[in-house]
């Protein structure tokens, strides 16, 4: 038979001790099957079967079979068609600064919380795709763009710039990926990939102020 990949229970004190949801998939993540109880969805019929937290947990495994990395970040594509990822946890600024390019002629942004780096086929370049997860800026794009810089987000008095080391720069990224920690082939693939960006692109820690001076800084850099 097809070989097993992992089985997802989801529990919520709300709704009792049983599960409300469980999903089964094949290895591959190709293949599954999603079981709701009924009289929990029964006045939402008919329901999404991939909604929210499943919907990212597949995702993420499913990456980690040799596809990319989901990572808590803002992704910008600029006028010049520079693909620029600020990358932070929660509070770091991410939808802030998404705003702020989203003031200027030309931007786009694929993401103000979360986006997905990964190799693109034929030529194998990383590469930086919008989700559907936004942040409380509700920014989410359906677009890509080629991985040019990656900056770490950080408060400060002023714009400025500081490089990262390669090894530094992939425990960071490390840090703010989502990764099956759980599943031994998806973290080691997950964890070669975030070093390959590392040592592929430049990766600075970006101290901003929380005006477009931030978004002039960096367009200059």
């Amino acid at each position: 038979g097809t070989p097993r990949g992992a089985t997802f229970v989801f529990t919520s004190p709300m709704l009792g001790e049983r599960p409300y949801q469980m999903a089964e998939f094949d290895a591959g993540y190709a293949r599954g099957t999603v079981t709701l109880r009924r009289e929990v969805f029964a006045e939402r019929l008919p329901v999404y079967p991939l909604h929210y937290p499943l919907d990212e947990v597949f995702m993420v495994h499913l990456l980690s079979r040799g596809l990319g990395v989901e990572l808590h970040g803002s992704g910008v594509i600029t006028p010049d068609g520079r693909g620029l990822l600020f990358v932070g946890q929660s509070g770091a600024g991410k939808t802030t600064l998404s705003r702020l390019w989203l003031q200027e002629p030309g931007v786009t942004v694929l993401s103000d919380e979360r986006v997905i780096v990964r190799r693109r086929e034929g030529d194998g370049r990383l590469w930086m795709y919008g989700t559907p997860w936004h942040g409380d800026g509700h920014v989410a794009t359906p677009g890509s763009v080629r991985l040019s810089r990656v900056f770490f987000l950080k408060h400060g008095a002023r714009n400025a710039l500081t490089p990262i080391a390669r090894t530094e720069a992939a425990a960071r990224l490390f840090s703010v990926g989502f990764t099956p920690f759980h599943d031994a082939d998806g973290l080691a693939f997950s964890l070669d990939l975030l070093g390959d960006v590392a040592a592929a692109v430049s990766c600075d820690e970006l101290s901003f102020v929380p005006d477009r001076s931030a978004v002039a800084f960096v367009s200059g850099c």
